[in-house]
């Protein structure tokens, strides 16, 4: 049972014809210091505590989001100067993505890491998608030349649709929605990182990561993102080099929300 004065959610207790467990969520009108309390699935009807006080619409919302499918694209691409036109990836990476009502702090220290992640904390009404083993999932994602750009994407999977009825190939051919879409050039990275990341890098080697917070577009959304500078390439003039592994993205419920309505025909 999660429990905080924002929201709660409680765990179905299923039969033994089910092989796992679902979790519901409930989204109150108002703060309550209610203590934590439990939903069985066979209960034909919820408690008054619950009807009094549940905002239902926002409820379903949440409970929609937290079972819908995502998928984070991350990609390094160059920006024309003139035009702002993005090219081909040079490189790019994908992963499968959860939102949840809670954020997971991640550090950039592996040490502290396992600690953080046992205390998730309630980040309602933002969504937040993590990615636990962000260095191994995105460890190709080095950005190194001026003109290139880091570029992250999170788009919906087709569950939604298919949830709904829709057969999977009319499913298949419908077109990727995209929830996020956002940009940071290399200069604004370089920027964030200060002007000791190319001598911590001599001095440490390429592990010694920072937390740089990206803001999306028109202030919507934040992104965590451990940059780290690795050693310059060889040649006169050359730029430093940085890793960028996306931690953490949150964003409003209500775009989410929006993103997961229209792909449902």
């Amino acid at each position: 049972v999660f429990n905080t004065l924002e929201f709660r959610s409680s765990k179905f207790c299923l039969t033994a014809s089910y092989s796992t467990d679902d979790m519901l969520f409930f989204v109150w009108k108002q703060p309550t210091d209610n203590e934590s309390y439990t939903v069985r699935r066979q209960t034909a009807n919820l408690t008054s505590i619950i009807e009094a006080g549940v905002d239902w619409r926002k409820s379903v919302f949440l409970n929609l989001i937290v079972h819908a499918d995502f998928r984070l694209t991350l990609a390094v691409c160059r920006q024309d100067a003139e035009s702002g036109q993005l090219s081909e990836p040079l490189v790019k990476a994908h992963s499968r993505v959860y939102a949840s009502p809670a954020t997971t702090p991640l550090s950039v220290d592996t040490e502290s890491r396992d600690a953080l992640a046992e205390s998730p904390l309630p980040c309602w009404p933002e969504i937040s998608f993590a990615v636990a083993n962000f260095e191994e999932e995105f460890e190709s994602l080095v950005i190194g030349q001026t003109d290139c750009c880091f570029c992250v994407l999170l788009s919906l999977g087709r569950s939604a649709a298919l949830a709904q009825g829709v057969n999977r190939k009319a499913t298949a051919l419908m077109p990727e929605q995209i929830v996020f879409s956002g940009l940071v050039t290399y200069p604004q990275l370089k920027g964030a990182m200060g002007p000791s990341a190319g001598l911590l890098s001599y001095l440490f080697g390429p592990k010694q990561a920072r937390k740089v917070v990206m803001r999306g577009p028109g202030g919507r959304g934040e992104a965590e993102v451990a940059v780290t500078a690795l050693p310059k390439a060889r040649g006169d003039g050359a730029e430093q080099r940085l890793r960028c592994c996306l931690m953490t993205l949150r964003l409003p419920w209500e775009s989410v929300a929006a993103s997961i309505l229209k792909a449902i025909p």
